[in-house]
């Protein structure tokens, strides 16, 4: 498992497994300099999404592709939402791994595992803590070369 954590500072001497959690408006590289691995987001459950925007942002992130844990496409509220299916097929000309966001309510015959490297467990404490996070995290194991996060 990959632990990516809001950090501003320097990571240096911590565990490999530890990496940086990366947002849009988010400013400076020094994590990404020190080679600290790290995932990302598009901005869209706090933020107005703006495709252009965010394009642009992965272009910032492109030279350290090779650390990327993965890309969250889908950051909405309600699991049931089409923008990881409408936007995920926009993103396949990048290097990014890329993450489906599983909120309250998602179950895991609603994922295309097929379709992503990484499962990041959002959503609310007693579901992603309960029976449904279990058979997600379950799934994500079977998932061919598909990490999860929490």
């Amino acid at each position: 498992m990959k632990y990516p954590v809001a950090a501003g500072g320097s990571l240096l001497g911590a565990r490999p497994d530890i990496g940086v959690m990366r947002g849009p408006r988010q400013t400076g590289d020094r994590t990404l300099r020190e080679g600290r691995p790290f995932a990302t987001y598009n901005g869209a459950f706090h933020d107005k999404y703006n495709d252009d925007q965010f394009e642009k942002y992965l272009e910032q992130l492109f030279p350290y592709a090779k650390q990327c844990f993965f890309v969250a496409v889908q950051d909405e509220r309600d699991w049931a939402t089409t923008f990881f299916w409408a936007h995920a097929p926009d993103l396949g000309h990048w290097p990014f791994p890329l993450a489906y966001v599983a909120q309250t309510g998602c179950a895991p015959d609603h994922v295309s595992w097929g379709q992503i490297k990484a499962l990041f467990l959002a959503g609310k404490d007693n579901w992603r803590e309960g029976p449904a996070g279990t058979q997600l995290i379950r799934q994500a194991k079977k998932a061919s070369g598909c990490t999860w996060g929490a």
